[in-house]
């Protein structure tokens, strides 16, 4: 079952054919395979009830549930379904989506899919990487609207001194405090951090190769901007936190990111919201902007 995106509630807006089947369950906490089973099959049955008002022949009755009613006997399926789920049933049109925020149970038959509670997914999940450059440590947090915390990196250097067999502290320099600042000896700092940002940036990459989130660094100067001559992930963003992250909780961390990440999201929902009113123009939905 695929998590649902964006581009796909697009996709069911823009759908419209009598009769089509909206089903929304909500998840099951803690996870009951067998109790959410018969609830679903009580809202399949709910469906089946409504369209005995459409004007159908058995069989186009029976076709657009039989998808639905298959899940019923997949015993994989509901062992691993503890998310709230959506299931859009039209002819030719079978899609059962992961909803990753709680809805309420609900059953609608229309000309047209009932898209109202995915409405708020407009926004995606404002999930965001941060890339904390210190003396001690190199970590990797991931945040989203349900909080988040520090990813687990195998095969990523984390310190200086692990990585190149490297002491900052012999040369003065302080991987997350004071660092040289002029002559020889800074060259000499910039040029040993240089090679270990690339050495992260390698390892990060099997961590970041599928993903699309933005990241922003955190760390002293001149760290940030060292690290983003070593960066090839794309998401990397121009800002960055300027301090030494070591000094903060990962909650503050969260929250001087968030000021530099929220203008992107904004702009985002803005746009969804854009696409979805020239939909609503169409005559295409039936939820106003204000319900979002």
């Amino acid at each position: 079952m695929n998590v649902l995106g964006r581009e796909e509630i697009f996709e069911l807006a823009e759908h419209e054919s009598t009769p089509s089947v909206s089903l929304y369950m909500s998840g099951t906490r803690p996870h009951d395979p067998k109790k959410t089973q018969i609830r679903f099959k009580n809202l399949v049955a709910r469906a089946e009830e409504i369209l005995g008002g459409f004007d159908l022949r058995p069989h186009q009755k029976e076709a657009l549930l039989t998808d639905a009613r298959s899940l019923l006997s997949n015993s994989v399926f509901w062992e691993r379904q503890d998310d709230s789920l959506a299931l859009f049933a039209a002819a030719g049109v079978f899609r059962v989506l992961s909803i990753p925020s709680e809805v309420s149970d609900v059953v609608t038959v229309s000309d047209r899919f009932y898209i109202k509670p995915l409405l708020p997914l407009l926004a995606g999940e404002e999930e965001f990487l941060v890339l904390c450059l210190s003396q001690k440590q190199v970590r990797l947090l991931r945040f989203g609207r349900g909080g988040g915390g520090e990813v687990s990196l195998e095969g990523v250097p984390t310190s200086l001194t692990e990585a190149l067999q490297y002491d900052p502290m012999e040369k003065q320099g302080q991987f997350g405090g004071a660092y040289p600042t002029h002559g020889a000896e800074e060259e000499d700092f910039k040029a040993n951090i240089r090679r270990f940002f690339r050495q992260v940036d390698d390892g990060l990459q099997k961590y970041l190769r599928e993903e699309k989130l933005p990241l922003v660094t955190a760390g002293v100067s001149p760290l940030n901007s060292i690290y983003r001559e070593a960066n090839t992930y794309p998401g990397l963003l121009e800002g960055a936190v300027e301090g030494n992250p070591e000094a903060f909780k990962d909650s503050e961390i969260r929250e001087k990111v968030w000021k530099i990440v929220k203008p992107l999201f904004d702009r985002a929902k803005n746009e969804a919201l854009e696409r979805f009113g020239h939909l609503q123009g169409t005559g295409k939905t039936s939820v106003s902007l204000e319900e979002v």
